[in-house]
């Protein structure tokens, strides 16, 4: 028995040894284990602002279907924009899955081609548990009334494609030629404090931490059916629903597996997916969702025009709120 013992003993210390030296040997780049380079012809580099639980499908399915490595990178709209610009001469990327297609078409001249992948309104939400219902907002408009001081959530516009969307609609639907008035009763009902993305507007509200909140319907859609204590608002004066983009990036390394991973976005599995487990709505279908009472026209080319002077009249508000506080 003793032997036995002895022996399982050995046996044990043997393997050990021989995983050790295996992992070893790999780790400090031995020739004697080597791993299989992909080929360039099989590689696609994405970058992404999408959250997790929708580009991990979709990019798990198309390298099922196809045999195409993906390699993926994840960002804000803006941060991604910002590096794909940067790396103009030389792009690392191949495409671009996700960002309003407001926010694809200001860098335009980064990308050969782009399609619209998913629409989502942009929405209100309020705290189930702490706003009465005869105080929840209606409209646009209440949220610049004086009582939301210091209890708006919303994510900042310079970080978040779907923030800025947001705020051009906000200011598009009440009033354009009185952007100043609207941006900074805005900024200074948010306090001057912004998110880094429209996920944690979610997060704010539902903690109670902010009692009302600026984001999109699937992000909204998607709390509620996971029971947090949000509720949804689609404003009386009406909404957008802007698509989001998958775009090719100019002269990109593998523009042939670009292409094929852009008209996979709009293969109806995959936008019946989006449908049924992201809250979404197709942009190339018909939604099966319920119909918005009020889908106002988002005026994109305003948008693009104006998008430095509305982020600049943004941060001047920030500075005016911040400015307040400093003398009080």
């Amino acid at each position: 028995m003793r032997k036995v013992k002895e022996l399982h003993l050995f046996c044990a210390v043997f393997i050990t040894v021989i995983i050790l030296g295996v992992f070893f040997v790999f780790m400090t780049g031995s020739k004697k284990v080597t791993v299989d380079k992909v080929d360039d012809s099989k590689i696609l580099v994405v970058y992404t602002s999408h959250e997790k639980d929708v580009y991990e499908p979709v990019i798990n399915e198309f390298q099922e279907r196809t045999g195409i490595w993906v390699e993926v990178v994840t960002g804000g709209t803006k941060e991604l924009l910002v590096q794909i610009a940067e790396e103009k001469a030389s792009p690392y990327a191949d495409v671009m899955f996700g960002g309003g297609i407001d926010s694809i078409s200001a860098g335009g001249d980064n990308f050969d081609d782009w399609k619209a992948f998913s629409k989502f309104p942009v929405v209100l939400i309020y705290n189930t548990k702490l706003v009465y219902e005869a105080g929840i907002p209606q409209k646009w408009e209440d949220l610049l009334d004086n009582y939301w001081r210091g209890k708006i959530a919303c994510a900042d516009p310079r970080v978040s494609g779907s923030s800025f969307t947001a705020l051009t609609t906000m200011i598009q639907i009440l009033d354009k030629d009185n952007m100043d008035r609207t941006m900074t009763q805005l900024v200074l009902n948010c306090d001057g404090s912004f998110l880094n993305s429209s996920s944690k507007v979610i997060d704010s509200v539902n903690r109670g931490e902010k009692l009302v909140g600026i984001t999109s319907e699937d992000k909204a859609l998607k709390a509620i059916s996971a029971d947090k204590n949000i509720g949804i608002i689609y404003p009386l004066e009406g909404t957008t629903a802007v698509p989001d983009a998958t775009a090719v990036v100019k002269n990109c390394t593998h523009p042939e597996n670009a292409k094929l991973f852009l008209e996979f976005t709009q293969n109806p599995d995959v936008q019946k997916y989006i449908e049924e487990f992201c809250y979404r709505r197709s942009a190339t279908q018909k939604s099966m969702k319920i119909p918005l009472e009020k889908e106002v026209e988002y005026d994109m080319e305003w948008s693009i025009i104006n998008r430095d002077l509305i982020l600049e009249q943004f941060i001047q508000a920030i500075k005016g709120v911040e400015n307040e506080k400093e003398i009080h």
